[in-house]
């Protein structure tokens, strides 16, 4: 992401490592995660918040983030399963 000096606003891109989190976890937001997938591990950032909870969701993967599992598009990506943890701070 690209943030602004002195500000907590970014400027979220197709190549910025990031996933958003339930709203009820809006406390993350700004934390680290280390995401696991198929043998491979993605380090991203909690930017945002969603309604994910009443899906069943944990987390929503930015296009970069699932790019770098290896994924070509969104319908290639779908809906996974992933191991993930938040990195001590």
């Amino acid at each position: 992401a690209q943030c602004l000096v002195g500000s907590e606003m970014c400027i979220e891109t197709d190549y910025s490592l990031t996933v958003a989190v339930p709203q009820e976890n809006k406390d993350l937001l700004g934390r680290s995660i280390e995401i696991f997938y198929a043998g491979k591990t993605v380090e991203a950032k909690v930017t945002d918040t969603g309604a994910l909870a009443p899906l069943g969701r944990a987390l929503d993967l930015s296009p970069a983030t699932w790019r770098a599992f290896g994924a070509s598009s969104i319908s290639d990506w779908g809906v996974r399963g992933v191991f993930y943890r938040f990195v001590a701070e």
